[in-house]
């Protein structure tokens, strides 16, 4: 069964011009944004679950000829132009099959290896994880945080202008 209503869109030459919207359309634009929210007027936004979206990345980049594709959980790659790279050059595709990643590795003992971005090897503690993503224009800032184990860490990734520019 096919729902839908005829929606008047305005007159012209003094006729109604209508168009057909389905059950579809209406959940279209009832859907709201659940992966970010805009912070201010400067294109800051928030996301507290980016890092489930696994081809998701970010460009960063300076003045000088240095450019990198990173993703919330600090994947990615360097590179100088589209064909100088100083890390293995990454798709998007490539990210959430990537094993080599930036990282931080908190050891608290053993059984208790826990990792800033998210790449833990004791994935049930990952689990507890809070993740929230803080990003704008050629910056972002991860911060992950575990009250299992009383841990929390941000990590703000830019790259820096050379001096002399």
């Amino acid at each position: 069964m096919r729902i839908g209503f005829l929606h008047r869109v305005g007159v012209v030459n003094g006729k109604f011009i209508t168009c057909k919207i389905t059950a579809n359309m209406l959940n279209l634009i009832a859907m709201k944004n659940t992966l970010w929210k805009f912070k201010d007027n400067n294109a800051a936004f928030v996301s507290e679950n980016a890092c489930e979206v696994k081809t998701l990345y970010l460009p960063l980049c300076n003045t000088s000829p240095i450019m990198s594709s990173l993703a919330p959980s600090l994947h990615g790659d360097v590179k100088t132009n589209y064909n100088s790279f100083l890390l293995e050059p990454i798709s998007r595709v490539d990210l959430s099959n990537s094993k080599s990643s930036r990282n931080f590795w908190i050891y608290i003992n053993p059984q208790k290896i826990w990792s800033a971005a998210g790449i833990s090897k004791n994935l049930e503690t990952a689990k507890f994880d809070e993740f929230k993503l803080e990003a704008g224009l050629l910056w972002q800032k991860i911060s992950r945080q575990n009250k299992k184990i009383g841990l929390k860490t941000e990590i703000t990734s830019f790259i820096p202008r050379p001096a002399n520019r």
